[in-house]
This record gives C-alpha cells, sequence and structure tokens, in this order.
C-alpha cells in the first residue's frame, strides 16, 4: 500500500494505459503478421488477387493502432481538465473527485489514502511530465 502512495505516476493512469494496450498489441500484430505472409509468399509470378493483400492488412492495422493512440490521449485530457476542476483533489488510483471530502482521509470510491500535498505533487507531476507521452 506505501508502495502506491510513493508512485509518482498516477495509477489511474497505469489502468487507462492497460486499458487501450490489447488493441495496440493487436495493431502491431496485424502489421508484423501482414508483413511475414507477404515476406514468405513465394516471390515468383504472385497471383493479381495477392498484390492488394499488404494494404488489407496494413490499413486494418493502422487504423486500429490511431484509433487506440488517440482515445488513450483523449482520456489523458478529459483526466487533466477534471484535475484542474477539482483543484488537484481527484484520487490518483480511481479519479474520483475529492473536493469537499477534506484536506486528508480515504477515498470513499476506493479506500486509498490521501492527503492534499501529495495529491497536488502527484498531479502536478502528472501535468508537466507524463502529458507528453
Amino acid at each position: 500500500m506505501e508502495d502506491r502512495q510513493k508512485s509518482r505516476y498516477p495509477r489511474y493512469l497505469q489502468k487507462c494505459k492497460l486499458r487501450f494496450l490489447p488493441f495496440m498489441l493487436l495493431a502491431l500484430a496485424i502489421l508484423v503478421g501482414g508483413a511475414v505472409i507477404r515476406w514468405i509468399q513465394p516471390a515468383t509470378n504472385p497471383p493479381t488477387e495477392s498484390r492488394w493483400f499488404p494494404l488489407g492488412v496494413l490499413i486494418p492495422g493502422y487504423v486500429i493502432g490511431l484509433v487506440s493512440t488517440f482515445l488513450f490521449h483523449r482520456e489523458k485530457r478529459r483526466l487533466q481538465k477534471r484535475i484542474k476542476e477539482c483543484d488537484y483533489m481527484v484520487c490518483t488510483d480511481c479519479a474520483y473527485s475529492l473536493v469537499g471530502i477534506g484536506s486528508s482521509g480515504k477515498c470513499p470510491e476506493c479506500g486509498v489514502v490521501f492527503d492534499e500535498q501529495s495529491l497536488r505533487e502527484t498531479w502536478r507531476y502528472f501535468e508537466n511530465n507524463l502529458l507528453l507521452l
């Protein structure tokens, strides 16, 4: 429990990354799989149907990768807006608004212990360093 409090990276963002990771891995698998299939395909007189095969594999891979990356960055922007609206009083574990609860205590949503100073430090670090990722 103390390791979670000492981490500068908000746990909520780790959960967001894990939520979008399968889509990014799927995009990578499609791209690599298409390249491997194209590479092992006989190079001598390929049939005319296979000329469009790379586009049929690459386009879905790129689309899935771009959409999942866009959704992750949109989630980070929404979180940044919420943090500013709540004056940094947002739980680092579940992103629950802690406005009106006090300067320290337990998050009513997930039970993580918080204090106002550590929340401000964590979310300011997030704003200054992690939004660039």
